[in-house]
């Protein structure tokens, strides 16, 4: 269960944030994909748990043209903020 638990935080830190209708969103996954996308995009965490398997990553809707490098952010944003998290992050992912 431990691993469950923390693909939960994880994903929580990732994808949390304020909620605002047809923004592009101010999670972590979306704010590095607005660094690189020029035009619209969805990127959503994925965390399926079921007892001893799961899929823990993310979805990506964007232009062809755009996807590789979205896709390169996001993956970079992950590997900096799963290094780097911190006890804020983790009391706010709770």
């Amino acid at each position: 269960w431990t691993n469950v638990v923390a693909a939960k935080l994880l994903e929580n830190v990732m994808s949390v944030g304020p909620k605002v209708k047809y923004s592009s969103g101010a999670s972590r996954l979306s704010q590095a994909a607005q660094g690189v996308a020029k035009d619209l995009f969805s990127v959503q965490m994925i965390n399926l748990n079921y007892i001893d398997t799961g899929l823990f990553g993310f979805a990506v809707a964007a232009n062809c043209t755009e996807i590789d490098k979205i896709v390169k952010a996001v993956v970079s944003k992950m590997r900096e903020v799963a290094k780097n998290i911190n006890e804020n992050d983790l009391n706010t992912a709770k």
